[in-house]
């Protein structure tokens, strides 16, 4: 039986446990769904709370609900990888190209943020923040550059240089006890110049996609920002919409 918690909206669990099953592969493109009931017996939840989770599905596109004849996954589900919904990380990005992810350079400082940043954070003019700098490679190539930026007073345990080559949301979870929600993410295209162009190997004037994003914990708070700049081998996106 899948672990169902109960701190969280129980919907939302069994919608997210549905879809990772989609992606393991378990519930493919066509392929019917067990039962309502079936279902809230694996979950261990009520059949109103397995319906609540279907109809989150429904509405992104995901599954198709036909009277009578039970719910469907839908092809959209092929893409659960690639889509913009959902939080990813630079990782989770590399891994949807079919890539194997690492990360090839990392340098890390604590110091007072700059006026831009302090606003995102809701930091006073005195707090500084660790900022993260590092370089993740697809099978061995260069393709975004990751800035992380954390306010220093969070982070309530020590750390070393290899903590910080985890992903930004898994170091607040550990190292600060704050689970990342949701973020906010502003996409802009920008080029490649100076040490940016030299980490990321290509060409001054290469074109970038630049993710402006700031994360947010459970009680609405700025938990930390990140500026990711991506070579177009490092991401990719589908968009699939569905009608209401």
């Amino acid at each position: 039986m899948a672990t169902i918690e109960r701190g969280e909206l129980l919907s939302k669990q069994v919608e997210e446990a549905l879809r990772e099953r989609m992606r393991q592969g378990c519930f493919s493109p066509g392929e019917q769904l067990p039962p309502e009931n079936d279902l809230a017996a694996t979950f261990g939840v009520s059949r109103a709370t397995v319906r609540a989770a279907l109809a989150n599905l429904q509405r992104e596109g995901t599954v198709v609900r036909r009277q009578g004849a039970g719910t469907y996954v839908t092809h959209a589900a092929a893409y659960l990888d690639s889509r913009l919904e959902g939080m990813w990380d630079c990782e989770d990005m590399i891994r949807a190209r079919g890539c194997e992810p690492s990360v090839g350079w990392l340098e890390y400082e604590e110091c007072l943020p700059d006026e831009q940043t302090r606003r995102k954070l809701r930091l006073q003019p005195a707090e500084n923040v660790l900022v993260v700098r590092k370089v993740f490679l697809a099978d061995g190539q260069p393709v975004i550059h990751c800035a992380d930026f954390i306010p220093r007073a969070l982070i309530g345990k020590s750390f070393t240089r290899d903590d910080l080559a985890k992903n930004v949301f898994a170091f607040l979870e550990e190292f600060a006890g704050e689970r990342a929600t949701y973020y906010v993410a502003e996409l802009a295209p920008t080029v490649a110049d100076g040490s940016m162009a030299q980490r990321l190997g290509c060409s001054s004037g290469t074109p970038l996609l630049l993710f402006d994003e700031v994360a947010y914990n459970i009680k609405d708070r700025p938990i930390s920002c990140s500026l990711l700049h991506h070579r177009r081998e490092g991401v990719l996106f589908r968009v699939v919409q569905s009608r209401p």
